[in-house]
């Protein structure tokens, strides 16, 4: 009797449904990758809510109600994604979300970027970025991966440089072609936008970087080269005076990053400079 007993006990055990939170933790991570928003608290938040639920239907739907998911609503007919497993059912919702978020800050990137194209467009990137600070990082697909900051150099709007630098857009990201926003700022000769990246300390770290510009080069075609080879190499093609002059300035700029140090900085490579 009491084997008996001990037996359905272990029964029970065996039996007992695994939580969310009893996942392995590449799971979970995989899972707050997909949230899309928020990933420094996603994991905790799905510990936190899925800690009573079994990893069932109602687990799937649990989850997806609080991270606000839309999953196949139940009805007298079972659909194919109703009759999945629950977890890719739930997988799959996230995978939704994220691809949603993307296609939505698609959007609002390319809309700034036609506003940046034409004019300082500061005070509206300001309030996007209060509505979504996610789009300083976000870079653009079938545009090279370019983000924002990337775009603003180019097109030498350094108020818009300032604040994206300060909300935290890394310099150091380069597009398909290994462009970074320094090294693109040059190739353009944006003047007031390389005198915002060259007072970045990350910023500085690509003075000596490579990269092709994002646009066939009237001066030797698509070749890596640095900020400071592309800057001399638009000025001995340049065929106006204030062109000329302006890449002189481009030049003058990073010729001093490179080699006048900010404080706290160390010379090494024969000049080049780090923070």
């Amino acid at each position: 009797m009491a084997s008996e007993q001990s037996k359905k006990a272990n029964t029970g055990a065996d039996e007992r449904p695994v939580t969310l939170a009893d996942l392995p933790g590449d799971v979970l991570a995989h899972v707050a990758e997909l949230t899309g928003s928020k990933l420094g608290d996603a994991l905790p938040r799905l510990r936190a809510t899925s800690r009573a639920l079994a990893v069932t239907q109602d687990l799937s739907r649990g989850v997806a109600k609080f991270l606000g998911l839309a999953l196949p609503k139940k009805n007298g007919r079972r659909t194919r994604s109703q009759s999945e497993d629950p977890w890719r059912s739930l997988c799959n919702a996230l995978k939704r979300k994220k691809e949603a978020l993307k296609a939505n800050r698609d959007k609002e990137v390319w809309a700034l970027w036609l506003r940046m194209h034409r004019n300082d467009c500061s005070t509206y990137l300001a309030r996007a970025l209060r509505e979504d600070p996610g789009i300083v990082h976000h870079g653009l697909d079938f545009f090279a991966g370019r983000t924002l900051l990337f775009l603003a150099s180019w097109r030498d709007r350094p108020k818009c440089v300032k604040m994206l630098l300060n909300r935290g857009a890394s310099p150091e990201m380069t597009d398909d072609l290994g462009c970074s926003p320094l090294i693109v700022a040059s190739w353009a000769g944006a003047v007031e936008a390389v005198g915002e990246l060259v007072k970045n300390r990350p910023a500085r770290r690509t003075l000596l970087w490579r990269g092709e510009p994002p646009q066939q080069s009237s001066c030797g075609g698509r070749a890596p080269y640095t900020a400071l080879q592309w800057a001399l190499r638009k000025s001995g093609v340049a065929t106006s005076w204030p062109e000329k002059e302006r890449f002189g300035a481009v030049m003058e700029l990073v010729e001093e990053a490179i080699f006048v140090p900010l404080a706290g900085e160390e010379r090494i490579g024969g000049g080049f400079v780090v923070g």
